[in-house]
Formats: C-alpha cells, structure tokens, sequence
C-alpha cells in the first residue's frame, strides 16, 4: 500500500499477513512512523493498525515487494554545445524496492548515446545498501547543423507504479569558436 491518503480501512475480520509476513505500508517504512527492524529481516517489529474495526498487520514489511525506480539526474538536460562536440553526464538508477528492477533506456535520435542501455537490478535487501548504477548518456553534435533539437530519454522498467519515464533533452548547437594563433619567425 504506497503513498494513499488513507491505506486501508477494514469493517469486517480479514487477515492482514499470511501468519509470518505481511503488507508493505509507505505511511509506515521509517523509525520516525514507528517502524523498528532491530532483527534487519526486513518485517517491522511492531504490528500496524488497520482503521475501522480490530484488523491489524501483525508483520508489515520495510521494504516494498516490487520494483521501485528512482532517478537522480545531476545535471539540467538544457544544453548549449558547440557543433562538432560531444559531452557526457551521468543518470544515477537506484532500486528502492524489494523485487529485482529491470530498464531499458532508449532515445530516438541517434545524438544521443546512453550507456548500458538495459539493466538488471538486484533488490533492496533489508539493512542493506540501496542498489545503484551509474548510466552514461552522451550527447554527440558531430553529424548535426546549429540548430535546436529536442528529444527524449524514455525508461521503460518493471515498477508498476512508474514503468515509463520520460527524460527531455534540449540542445542547442552553435557555431565552432575558431581561435587563431599568430607566431612570428625569424
């Protein structure tokens, strides 16, 4: 149950947890909400409470049990480069989430490169390092004139809440700087 205003609400008598895991509750991941996992196993420590009547989770979890993307672009993707130019920035991939993450990246001009284009992700593992890669994209203006141009990262992954992102690019191609170099011989 990820980022709702209200999680759950239960009336009746249902079972919230299958007797030794349960549900993963975003209002209910962090030592701040009240979640311990002293054990590192990955289950909370402490049961959650479902709204409405006596139901609770007995072992919600820490970690969500799917895929769960997360970009950390460090640069503007707004560029001005000279034609004839290439530059490269980098797009950090972390998997927050508990099931292995797979992605593809692609654009559809042929300007732009990026590196490794398809990845498989191990899952976050309770008390664990978050899973991270660094992707390379390379904007290349050799075969291009000066100009603007406009196009798109798209990842396309397995995480049912954002399997597909788009990334804008925008460039402006300019004209070389020439410099010119004087010497004099005698």
């Amino acid at each position: 149950f990820m980022d709702n205003t209200q999680q759950a609400y239960d009336e009746c008598n249902n079972a919230w947890d299958n007797g030794y895991e349960g549900n993963y509750w975003s209002d209910f991941d962090e030592a701040s909400e009240g979640a311990w996992d002293n054990d590192s196993d990955g289950i909370v420590d402490s049961p959650y409470n479902i709204p409405g009547g006596n139901n609770i989770d007995m072992y919600p979890l820490l970690i969500p049990t799917v895929a769960d993307i997360r970009l950390e672009i460090p640069v503007a993707t707004n560029f001005t480069q000279p034609l004839g130019t290439e530059r490269t920035f980098p797009i950090e991939i972390y998997n927050d989430g508990g099931e292995k993450l797979y992605f593809n990246i692609t654009s559809i001009d042929n300007w732009v490169i990026v590196s490794p284009s398809t990845v498989l992700m191990s899952a976050h593992q309770p008390g664990e390092k978050t899973p991270q890669i660094t992707i390379t994209v390379t904007i290349r203006t050799e075969d291009l004139n000066v100009g603007n141009y406009n196009t798109s990262l798209i990842i396309h992954s397995n995480d049912p809440d954002e399997g597909l992102l788009v990334i804008p690019i925008n460039l402006t191609v300019t004209k070389p700087t020439l410099v010119w170099v004087s010497k004099t011989f005698n």
